[in-house]
């Protein structure tokens, strides 16, 4: 039996190679200094080389993520290229030659031969003709500002916006801006396709706006990921992808902030594949924690930061998380984004000022039920609490103290028709039972061993656990005898099971909180 991860491209997005670069007046994609210098690219690929990675071409990755075309390598890297500076031409083409690999560039069509750190059409023809880039539409404005309110008020989001109609004193509608789009795009690709004699059928979203970032919420950040505060509308996304799909565009890629990443894989298709953005300070070792199919999960606390996740249910096709700090529920759907919040404040009841510390969900005949570690803090206590969910609303059902054997659960399931926990020590117990009868242990488990274990999970009637020390997921008997192990590396807070063949995963790696996917394969 083997664990294998989904097909996944690990995909990169440059702006310019130069040791002197451009500072462009627009948002770069979030992307702190979206510049490399030459020696920087050439010893970023050399590094993706020593690590394993294979430089893949665009329509090698396409085909991958759609299901056709032949096996990928093990780890394989797509290379991709915004906006159309001429360096890329200049300094970036030696430098893949040298390491075999090729590129994709999405050029903006309005600035193409119109600045002289920009290509013009005899670069493109050149580059078409090289056998080492593949070009495609970064649109025709690309970054032009757009007007977006009566006060004269312009947006760099051009595709993600609203437009003000200055001679109707009003906002576009939906139709006009679909309309708009569809002429930005219809005429990058008729004026371009004879030019360069190839179609230019897949598009990047300029900036990575789209539309998806929706409205401001008051008080919230502008820097995070879903209160980006972008576009003065909320229904865009959706209409921009299916105008998209009309001009005959087959794929888009968007762009994944930092914190948000992750490689991209046949659920994030085929108008939203992810990029990681690469800079004068990017760090080429956290491409390891993104090999893997995963979604990010959403920064969904007040104060910005990730929630501190170490539990986790499928519940529907959505997944429960939780955070361990605040007293919160979160529904997040396949796209990370958080679809429902539901706020339990009596679960701080007799801990005013402490954190939540929510550590396992189990969904049972519909409700909800939440395990609480006791704390550090003298006279802390483990609560269990039911609880049933509507929209925008949870209704406690009972809340009960746990015995002091539970106090550091880490996971839970219903087994063989009982309530069974798990302490991160390795111990199962049986919740039901007033004092929490000990059942079994793992073969590892002792008194010493605080913090080994990170959840449980039953995948297909198979009981997993996660061996923190030894980074390896581990299925167990009925007595708690190991029977399989399987690596995954990372910091790994919690498991949960996905149907009859896939376990899902929180990884704490690198301050990020991703929910990655696996595949239980049979032999």
């Amino acid at each position: 039996m083997e664990l294998a991860a989904p097909r996944t491209v690990t995909t990169l997005l440059f702006h310019q190679v130069s040791d002197d670069p451009i500072r462009s007046a627009h948002g770069e994609d979030n992307i702190k200094e979206p510049w490399v210098s030459a020696a920087q690219f050439d010893a970023l690929l050399t590094t993706l080389e020593g690590r394993g990675y294979t430089v893949i071409d665009l329509e090698t990755a396409l085909d991958a993520l759609v299901g056709k075309g032949h096996a990928l390598p093990p780890k394989p890297l797509l290379l991709t290229f915004d906006d159309g500076y001429r360096s890329a031409l200049t300094a970036a083409t030696p430098i893949l030659r040298k390491h075999h690999a090729t590129a994709t560039m999405f050029f903006e069509g309005k600035l193409t031969g119109l600045k002289a750190a920009r290509l013009d059409v005899a670069d493109l023809i050149a580059m078409r003709a090289s056998g080492v880039w593949q070009l495609a539409s970064h649109g025709w404005i690309g970054h032009g500002n757009l007007p977006i309110a009566a006060d004269g008020t312009t947006s760099p989001y051009w595709y993600g916006n609203l437009m003000w109609r200055a001679g109707d004193a009003r906002l576009e509608t939906l139709d006009e801006y679909a309309a708009r789009i569809g002429d930005d795009l219809h005429h990058f690709r008729t004026t371009f396709e004879p030019l360069l004699k190839t179609r230019l059928d897949v598009f990047a979203y300029p900036s990575g706006e789209f539309g998806q970032n929706g409205a401001l919420t008051p008080g919230g950040n502008p820097q995070t990921r879903l209160e980006a505060g972008h576009s003065n509308s909320r229904d865009l996304a959706d209409i921009f992808t299916r105008v998209l799909a009309r001009e005959g565009f087959r794929a888009a890629f968007a762009v994944a902030v930092p914190g948000a990443v992750h490689a991209a894989s046949p659920q994030d298709g085929p108008y939203t594949y992810p990029r990681i953005g690469v800079g004068s300070h990017f760090d080429p070792a956290i491409l390891d924690t993104i090999a893997n199919d995963g979604i990010e999960l959403p920064e969904i606390t007040s104060d910005d930061s990730f929630a501190d996740c170490k539990a986790l249910v499928v519940a529907h096709r959505d997944y429960l998380a939780a955070s361990t700090q605040r007293a919160e529920l979160f529904d997040i759907g396949e796209d990370g984004r958080r679809h429902d919040t539901f706020e339990l404040p009596a679960l701080l009841g007799d801990r005013p000022g402490r954190p939540a510390l929510i550590s396992a969900l189990v969904v049972h005949d519909g409700d909800v039920r939440i395990f609480q570690q006791a704390g550090w803090w003298p006279g802390a206590t483990a609560y269990l609490t039911d609880v049933t969910l509507t929209p925008g609303r949870a209704t406690i059902a009972r809340r009960e103290a746990l015995p002091p054997n539970l106090n550091w659960t880490v996971g839970a399931i219903e087994r063989d028709g009982k309530l069974v926990a798990m302490t991160d020590e390795g111990r199962f117990y049986d919740v039901d039972d007033a004092r929490g009868a000990p059942l079994f242990s793992t073969a590892l488990a002792s008194g010493d061993r605080h913090e080994r274990y990170a959840g449980l999970a039953i995948v297909g009637g198979r009981t997993f656990v996660y061996d923190r020390t030894l980074a390896s997921l581990e299925e167990i008997d009925a007595r708690g005898d190991v029977v399989a192990t399987r690596k995954i590396g990372g910091d790994i807070r919690s498991i949960a099971a996905q149907g009859s063949d896939r376990l899902l995963a929180v990884d704490w790696q690198n301050a990020r909180r991703t929910l990655r996917r696996f595949s239980l394969a049979h032999e």
